[in-house]
């Protein structure tokens, strides 16, 4: 990999704008290389140049010596700002907290109190990992980008050894130089602390690599790449055996009174429908994860999260599952209704398949689901983030009550493409409840063609998001921030009204309006994402209907997404409202599937443009992790002169008791 590419791959995103700027820097140079002096062997260099090309070459060299200083003094600004703000006055913080407790602190209250300050310290460990690498990269650049100079510049006969000296000493007494085996020694009184404060009765050892692993990128092992190909092997073959079983049963043929299509097909449809979210999600987090979209700090996720790759696997082996389930009560149903030679064989394959165990099975799609989310050991089956997502879904009911974070209206959003799947949940359950009391392939729960429950379902998501809106009104604070979370508040009304109207289409008049309103309600939401989710529209904007600032490098991306986008966003309005306009019921089920995986797939679309435009604002920002409150917090005013002196001191007592035995980290110091 090219030294250009890496340094763009492993920048941190909110600290772009203070890394040594390296494409600009060697453009620079490389205006030099059309002067370059070609040497013969047998002959002396003998350099005569016209002076305006003389001056060119000086300006060029001054120019590249300017910009470097320039921006080598704007990199050491940063880490000074960060250095004071992280290194000394959160580990003073942390320091204090932990004397506090020790003295004063009542003894039923220290556990709750050691695991806050517990997620700070790892928190805080991980902040300074990530300033140490801010500042190793830095200075890698600087020396691939000088080792550049000098022989571009050697080659034009104007190599000046005297800038790499007076550069030198700049670098020299920089702050950021002089304060790197401080930022070091920091690192090693944070896991110092860590282990003896958590490390109970385990291992030290064991302690510190869970320190690390925390503070590092979550990398790909070989262990993890081998399940996600196993699981996507196994997955091609069993939908290689699904599109064969549905030929061979005949799915598209079957009846209107057919017992797997009327009472069963609806769990499988929903339940597929989230799994294959899971696995869009994955494809989600792949792609922010190779394009450096910090979507972690974006939704808050903290310190635990899941790679892509862990993801993929949870999915696929839901979906493996889910297959397993369907063919099996889908033979069953094939062989009940259908008149076969009974043979010796045949009869045995038949009492496999037996009707009577595939009454009750279906719903187990979604119990296996629950019982994955429910899972009471809190390291076993991603325990952390199980929790967090009930954490969210508590903070989602809530929501209209309080001043919530991004991911809250996020999250809903993403409920609002799940609504076949909530939909069907109830229903499975419903079923399930029906199945064992009658032991019988029916549903009661649907006396009539509309249920109650279908309403409360669907309009849960809408709902919420209504009421965020107007939660958003009330706190915002300017006359435009309130305007247009009244019109996005109208855009979710919109689609309320189109889809209450697809329920009851009893005449002409009531079809029209739906036709109305599911065109108004599908432009108006792909305007919406177009100006307000995503940003474009830009005015003055170089990319044609984009935005200035774009993360993904390929224009075709953008593109390809709005244009996705406009098509599928009908698909949310038709996935629950199928019923309206197909008669045939294998095909309006069949049709009604397809529309929700659509649909969840329009999501997915959405989510990358979504989550790139809330990290495009957190750019040029100092805080780039989720911050974690301490059980004592102090507030330090940085303009008091006796109190800076007091933390100063408390600082430097800190580092005074820490010895490195290597420095390898700031290897690059010494280039």
């Amino acid at each position: 990999m090219k030294f250009g590419k890496y340094f763009r791959s492993h920048q941190i995103p909110e600290w772009q704008e203070y890394y040594i700027d390296y494409n600009l820097l060697k453009s620079v140079i490389n205006g030099l290389k059309k002067y370059t002096i070609k040497k013969n062997k047998s002959e002396p260099v003998v350099a005569v140049r016209p002076p305006e090309i003389e001056a060119e070459i000086k300006l060029i060299i001054e120019t590249f010596q300017k910009l470097l200083i320039l921006q080598f003094k704007h990199f050491s600004k940063c880490f000074k700002f960060e250095f004071k703000m992280i290194a000394k006055i959160k580990l003073v913080k942390i320091i204090w907290n932990f004397a506090v407790i020790d003295a004063k602190c009542n003894k039923k209250d220290v556990p709750t109190k050691m695991y806050q300050i517990k997620n700070m310290l790892e928190m805080y460990f991980k902040e300074l990992i990530a300033l140490r690498d801010f500042v190793n990269l830095n200075f890698r650049c600087i020396y691939k980008i000088l080792k550049k100079f000098k022989k571009i510049s050697e080659g034009v006969n104007e190599y000046d050894s005297g800038f790499s000296v007076v550069f030198g000493k700049l670098v020299l007494k920089s702050f950021v130089y002089q304060h790197s085996i401080s930022l070091l020694k920091a690192i090693k009184v944070v896991e110092t602390l860590y282990i003896d404060k958590f490390a109970k009765d385990q291992n030290s050892n064991r302690t510190q690599s869970k320190l690390n692993r925390i503070a590092q990128k979550q990398s790909l092992t070989y262990t993890e790449i081998f399940k996600t190909g196993i699981f996507i092997g196994l997955f091609i073959v069993f939908i290689l055996i699904l599109i064969f079983q549905t030929i061979l049963t005949k799915f598209f043929t079957l009846a209107s009174t057919d017992l797997f299509l009327v009472y069963q097909f609806n769990i499988f449809r929903g339940s597929i429908s989230l799994f294959l979210y899971m696995l869009f999600w994955g494809i989600n987090v792949y792609v922010f994860e190779k394009f450096n979209i910090n979507y972690t700090r974006v939704l808050d996720f903290g310190l635990y999260y899941s790679t892509p790759f862990q993801l993929w696997n949870r999915a696929f082996f839901f979906l493996l599952f889910w297959i397993l389930i369907y063919l099996y009560c889908s033979i069953a149903n094939y062989f009940e209704t259908t008149d076969l030679d009974t043979d010796h064989a045949f009869s045995s394959i038949n009492n496999l398949f037996s009707m009577s165990v595939s009454t009750y099975i279906p719903p187990i799609v979604y119990f296996i689901f629950i019982l994955y989310m429910i899972f009471p050991h809190p390291r076993w089956l991603n325990g952390r983030g199980r929790i967090w997502f009930f954490q969210l879904s508590f903070k989602i009911i809530i929501s209209p009550f309080y001043d919530f974070p991004f991911i809250v209206p996020w999250a809903t959003d993403q409920l609002l493409s799940l609504t076949i799947s909530l939909r069907d949940f109830w229903y499975a359950f419903c079923y399930f409840v029906n199945a064992c009391s009658t032991g019988k392939v029916s549903n009661d729960c649907r006396p009539g063609s509309i249920n109650i429950t279908e309403y409360v379902v669907i309009f849960i998501p809408l709902g919420l998001r209504i009421l965020q809106c107007l939660n958003r009104v009330y706190f915002n604070k300017t006359r435009k921030e309130k305007l247009v979370q009244l019109f996005n508040c109208l855009k979710y009304i919109t689609s309320s009204i189109s889809t209450v109207l697809s329920f009851y289409q009893s005449n002409n008049v009531i079809f029209v309006l739906w036709i109305i309103f599911v065109v108004i309600s599908s432009l108006y939401s792909f305007f919406w994402d177009l100006k307000y989710d995503w940003a474009f529209l830009q005015k003055g904007s170089s990319n044609f209907l984009l935005r200035s600032q774009l993360s993904y490098p390929y224009k075709w991306f953008y593109y390809v997404i709005i244009l996705a986008n406009f098509v599928m966003r009908f698909a949310w309005t038709l996935s629950i409202s199928s019923h309206s306009f197909i008669q045939q019921l294998s095909i309006r089920h069949f049709v009604s599937l397809l529309l929700a995986i659509v649909e969840n797939f329009r999501r997915s679309c959405w989510n990358y443009i979504r989550i790139e435009v809330e990290h495009i604002k957190t750019i040029g920002a100092f805080s780039i992790f989720h911050h974690f409150e301490l059980p004592y917090e102090f507030n330090i005013d940085l303009s008091d002169a006796k109190l800076i002196n007091l933390l100063n001191k408390e600082f430097h007592k800190a580092m005074t008791s820490i010895e490195l035995g290597n420095q390898k980290e700031f290897v690059i110091f010494a280039n």
